[in-house]
């Protein structure tokens, strides 16, 4: 096919291909020369519009431009890719895929698609390869339904057809496991799963993982292998109410660099009104406690570190609360020292008693 005829083809078919779509059957062939020349061509959702589009650009619109896919290498060199998202949940693109997508050695793609009911939207999961025969995809954010449903979500791609089945486990089951690294142990027949994150089912909330988890390919049995000797904590306010740390960063920040924009200056104006006092040094040391201490840089937004004896302690902050993880032993009164130094600073920052929540 020609580059003319070739583009006119794609410019036919982009209407009906321009927005993704789940598919229908375990699995679906939804390969199409639009979505195949996406992913060739690397085009952004904005992109592939100006150049194939009629109108104005549908939302969301199909896009290989993801995070959270898992990549799959072969032993022949075929890739395997799996689901992905684009974009965060108040883009208009938002959206949570649930396809694979094959590229042979000689690079031809083939796209799958299947139904919700079949397989979930996932990101952020892991993709174990287990006898060059079928491959474990285990955990993912998903969608907020997805996530406030608790246990890690385990399916099996069989490389000989593309179909995909729940995989069922029990035992010491871990609550929703995402951004973690997999390993299979060929000799014991079990995949391990260590670090990332986790969503506890229990309250919603999301804190490093902090177990080394084993499930048996075998039984489907879920354990617990090792525990990091962690503490944690969380300091939220007494009413249980958001904070104001991200508006009062904000408001500080504007004043520390000049430069003022509109939403500074409108949450400086109801800071102000409703009775916070901006204090800059305070508020900068909100992570600095009276004991002696280095400052250890983090490259996770709004994620703050330090360390004490050689132990790190860890404040991930957001509008619910603030999580201290403690990631090794320090001596009970430090404990304690951390924990006061916090609920003083915290209230008052926000002119409201904060308390502390035991994790």
């Amino acid at each position: 096919m020609t580059d003319n005829k070739h583009t006119h083809a794609i410019r036919s078919l982009f209407p009906q291909w321009c927005k993704p779509r789940r598919g229908t059957s375990n699995p679906e062939n939804m390969t199409n020369i639009v979505w195949v020349d996406i992913i060739q061509n690397q085009l952004h959702p904005h992109k592939a519009h100006k150049l194939y589009g009629v109108g104005d650009k549908q939302s969301p619109a199909w896009c290989h431009d993801r995070y959270g896919q898992s990549k799959t290498v072969l032993h022949d060199g075929t890739e395997i890719l799996i689901g992905g998202e684009h974009e965060d949940w108040y883009d208009e693109d938002f959206y949570i895929y649930n396809d694979v997508i094959v590229t042979a050695p000689d690079g031809k793609i083939t796209i799958y698609g299947y139904s919700k009911e079949v397989f979930q939207p996932t990101d952020s999961h892991s993709a174990t390869l287990v006898a060059y025969k079928k491959i474990y995809i285990i955990g993912c954010i998903g969608y907020p339904e997805q996530s406030s449903k608790g246990q890690t979500p385990v399916y099996v791609l069989d490389l000989a057809d593309f179909s995909i089945q729940p995989f069922h486990t029990h035992g010491d089951t871990p609550d929703r496991l995402y951004q973690h690294e997999a390993e299979y142990i060929k000799q014991d027949h079990v995949i391990l799963c260590r670090g990332g994150k986790m969503t506890h089912a229990q309250n919603n909330e999301t804190a490093d993982n902090i177990v080394t988890w084993q499930l048996c390919l075998k039984s489907g049995r879920w354990s617990q292998l090792a525990k990091k000797q962690y503490t944690r904590w969380r300091f939220v306010r007494e009413d249980e109410d958001f904070n104001k740390l991200y508006e009062i960063d904000q408001v500080l920040h504007a004043a520390r660099s000049g430069r003022h924009d509109k939403y500074s200056n409108q949450y400086r104006e109801v800071l102000l009104s409703t009775g916070y006092e901006l204090d800059l040094n305070r508020f900068e040391a909100r992570y600095r406690p009276d004991i002696e201490h280095v400052y250890v840089p983090s490259g996770e937004y709004r994620q703050f570190m330090i360390s004490i004896d050689g132990v790190i302690i860890c404040y991930d902050e957001s509008s619910a609360d603030i999580m201290v993880t403690v990631k090794g032993v320090l001596p009970q009164k430090t404990i304690k020292a951390l924990k006061q130094y916090g609920l003083e600073v915290f209230s008052a920052i926000e002119s409201v008693p904060y308390k502390i929540i035991e994790f």
